[in-house]
């Protein structure tokens, strides 16, 4: 069965994601409400109308929380994303920004994540790396590639939030 992924791109972590048959990209910022990324990312469920993977590309804030749309993601806004429990055709996030599961509060942020989803979600508690861009003959393309995680990433459990598993640098 194929799988897409649909990526949510805040659009402080410059550069774009490159797009193809296999991805869609849905591009927030500072000024994209939590509630209109999250409809959004329903939306684009209908659309798609196959299983995806959500892979959500934003900057950490050292396991305080994520740079992410107008309100950032913390533990005061998570509860925006329980409308994500009514999409049958995605399971698993994959949270894509730096330092994300570190400390106690950010697992604790993790764990929420996956709870009030109902998804199972895949974060680092590590500085995340990836490529800008590149440069071909002097001409510089702007996309992104996280290419490897870096560090630890950590598997929280759909639903319950538990900490399931770890796994090292597994590809992006």
């Amino acid at each position: 069965m194929d799988v897409t992924s649909v990526w949510v791109h805040d659009t402080r972590v410059s550069g774009s994601l490159y797009e193809d048959g296999g991805s869609r990209v849905i591009r927030v910022n500072e000024a994209t409400t939590l509630s209109d990324m999250v409809t959004r990312v329903i939306n684009e469920s209908i659309k798609v109308q196959t299983r995806f993977l959500l892979k959500i590309l934003a900057h950490g804030t050292g396991g305080q929380g994520i740079l992410l749309c107008q309100e950032g993601l913390d533990l005061n806004t998570v509860h925006a994303l329980s409308h994500w429990r009514q999409v049958q055709n995605f399971s698993m996030i994959w949270l894509i920004a730096c330092k994300a599961a570190d400390q106690a509060l950010g697992s604790t942020l993790c764990s929420r994540i996956a709870q009030i989803s109902g998804k199972h979600l895949w974060a680092s508690p590590a500085l995340q790396k990836g490529s800008p861009g590149l440069d071909l003959l002097g001409l510089t393309l702007k996309y992104i590639d996280p290419g490897r995680w870096e560090g630890p990433i950590y598997h929280y459990q759909g639903g319950t939030g538990a900490l399931v598993g770890r796994t090292l640098n597994p590809k992006i």
